[in-house]
């Protein structure tokens, strides 16, 4: 918390018209853009734990399995046609791009307090996979996964400036 302090006060200060490079208007929006993800890149635990759950499911091969607990409590595990679309898309993923080996959280968005997406990247022996899962936070049912998408365009991760 301290270092998030000092770094906003040296930002304030470059963003002043005192500051070295006040006049650079494409850094002054990468850094408050960092700033804003610095602060909303607090994922709640028991997001963290169901991710590795999941995650650590498919790396050992137990697609159902994995899908079953992720989506426990989740309005899409009714809708048994798209979740039997993403088993069989997450079967073809690991032929085509080997057997996964690992994960990492990209990035996580926060667009209001009910309302966080998290950005994967799931380590395959041939090729890298990205993963956006968007969670809710429901009244009655604390937080629930309301969206799953995965791909193979991982170029997107990284910004265009």
């Amino acid at each position: 918390m301290m270092n998030l302090i000092y770094l906003l006060i040296i930002i304030s200060f470059l963003f002043s018209n005192e500051g070295l490079i006040a006049q650079d208007n494409a850094l002054q929006r990468y850094m408050l853009k960092n700033i804003i993800s610095l602060e909303q890149n607090s994922i709640p635990e028991e997001l963290l734990q169901q991710s590795n759950i999941f995650f650590s499911k498919l790396i050992r091969n137990q697609i159902d399995s994995a899908y079953d607990a992720l989506l426990k409590d989740s309005p899409l595990a009714n809708k048994k046609e798209q979740i039997s679309k993403l088993k069989t898309e997450t079967y073809r993923s690991i032929e085509l791009y080997g057997a996964m080996t690992g994960y990492e959280i990209v990035r996580s968005e926060l667009v209001s307090s009910s309302l966080l997406k998290i950005s994967y990247i799931a380590l395959h022996t041939r090729y890298p996979m990205r993963w956006m899962i968007t969670f809710y936070k429901s009244k009655e049912l604390g937080w629930i996964i309301i969206n799953i998408k995965f791909d193979d365009n991982v170029e997107f991760f990284f910004s265009d400036e």
